[in-house]
């Protein structure tokens, strides 16, 4: 992809500059929409910068989806609703570092491993025999998965030290995944369904840990 004209020489302002810090601050790409990872790394010449990135949900950014049947919100103290259905109350933790390798001003290819957690509270609750009566399985899982990643981006560097980046597209693949549950409580549902819904869960999870992404915008700032 060609310069846009943000700045003059991204190239040589790297080759000036040796350190940056900054944040993920926009996304389409959910693992980073959650987490928003800050980043800091070093440039090593105008070809190619080394970081390091770190994040995980927080309160500030509270997000809440439905996906394939599950609902997955940070944890709250809070009870889900009396209703069937199956609540993570997860957060996910993000770490990683990447090499990028700049073929011309501004556009760089990327490449990176990563560790994305999940640990959190499940709840699962179905319809009893007796209706209204609401059976409930509460569970704590750990989901961990080893991603490696590519993608193809553009960054701009500006004399004052500004620095905008925008990974265009990324592509992830998992290197290893693993997923752990535990029953602290069941109040009578069926103990093979109860680990049913954690397996699916749990594949969810390290589904969207994998997920690709585009659009992926960063902010620095180098010095």
């Amino acid at each position: 992809m060609n310069d846009i004209g943000f700045s003059d020489d991204s190239s040589g302002n790297r080759n000036d500059k040796t350190f940056f810090i900054g944040i993920t601050a926009a996304s389409i790409h959910i693992p980073t929409l959650l987490t928003h990872p800050y980043t800091m790394g070093i440039y090593w010449g105008e070809n190619f910068s080394i970081g390091l990135e770190t994040g995980s949900e927080s309160p500030l950014f509270h997000h809440q989806f439905e996906i394939e049947g599950f609902t997955i919100e940070p944890h709250s103290d809070s009870s889900p609703e009396d209703k069937e259905g199956t609540v993570s109350h997860a957060i996910l933790s993000y770490n990683g570092a990447y090499v990028r390798y700049f073929a011309g001003n501004s556009f760089n290819l990327l490449f990176a491993v990563s560790q994305r957690d999940w640990k959190g509270v499940v709840t699962i609750k179905k319809n009893g025999a007796n209706q209204p009566e609401i059976l409930t399985a509460e569970t704590e899982i750990d989901a961990s998965a080893k991603i490696a990643t590519v993608g193809i981006g553009n960054q701009w560097l500006f004399d004052n030290g500004l620095t905008i980046g925008v990974d265009w597209l990324v592509v992830s693949v998992s290197i290893s995944r693993s997923f752990s549950s535990t029953v602290k409580s069941n109040t009578g549902i069926n103990e093979t369904e109860v680990q049913k819904e954690l397996t699916d869960l749990g594949k969810v999870l390290n589904a969207i840990s994998t997920s690709p992404g585009v659009v992926v915008l960063t902010i620095s700032w180098s010095f």
